[in-house]
């Protein structure tokens, strides 16, 4: 039975739930809801993943004097207990590593409206298109949403409008306008401080607008200077 084989599951009977969002009830039945909420062939790891993804919502669960509930940490917490989980069940490394992340990650999408600009392009622009699990974690935070009872097209909408909003705003994805040949060209030898300087103008680049390349030659030039001046 659940308390036996996964005693972390039913800990979330009771554990009350924000109601600004989440009218649906406690942390079990949101779990309940989401998992009813997943394509009906979907693979091994997205059903654990969604599962588990908040497990730890009976550890990091929070009410201060106000009556104001919440989980901090529990997107890092909840993937820690499922790793423990999956090797209770033998999982294979490889599923053990996919859920663990998904379940990690779960939250991320719900951060962007406090994302810096190049926080938001690099999530949107890299690392989703760019991490095998991306497809399922849309699929995982889909089925969170109509979980807390949002509507379908809220769930279609919320990736879409962001990235529509984002790619409004500059115009297109954004390359970097500097690369290591602009640092070999200045005298530098290949090595860690590349990788530094280039993300500090691209940085730069992305958060203040930068469209000419010559303004972000001579940005580069000075952060050169400031590193050699360290």
């Amino acid at each position: 039975n659940l308390p036996t084989l996964l005693p972390e599951i039913d800990a979330l009977k009771g554990i009350e739930q924000p109601k600004e969002f989440h009218r649906e009830g406690d942390a079990f039945i949101h779990t309940r809801l989401a998992l009813k909420a997943l394509p009906k062939y979907a693979p091994t790891s997205l059903v654990f993943a969604t599962l588990l993804h908040d497990i730890a919502k009976s550890q990091t669960f929070n009410q201060n004097e106000n009556g104001k509930i919440t989980f901090y940490g529990h997107g890092e917490k909840s993937a820690e207990m499922a790793k423990e989980v999956c090797k209770r069940l033998v999982f294979t490394n490889g599923i053990t590593e996919r859920i663990c992340s998904l379940v990690q990650k779960h939250m991320d999408v719900f951060q962007i409206g406090k994302m810096s600009k190049s926080t938001l392009y690099k999530f949107l622009f890299k690392t989703l298109p760019n991490n095998e699990t991306s497809g399922e974690l849309k699929i995982l935070n889909r089925a969170d949403l109509l979980a807390s009872l949002q509507t379908e097209k809220d769930c279609q909408d919320y990736f879409r409008d962001v990235v529509r909003q984002f790619q409004k705003e500059n115009q297109t994805q954004i390359e970097p306008l500097v690369n290591g040949r602009d640092l070999i060209s200045k005298g530098l030898k290949p090595g860690p401080t590349f990788g530094v300087l280039l993300t500090s103008v691209f940085k730069f680049q992305i958060e203040k607008g930068i469209k000419d390349r010559n303004e972000a030659l001579k940005l580069l030039d000075e952060l050169i200077q400031s590193e050699l001046a360290a």
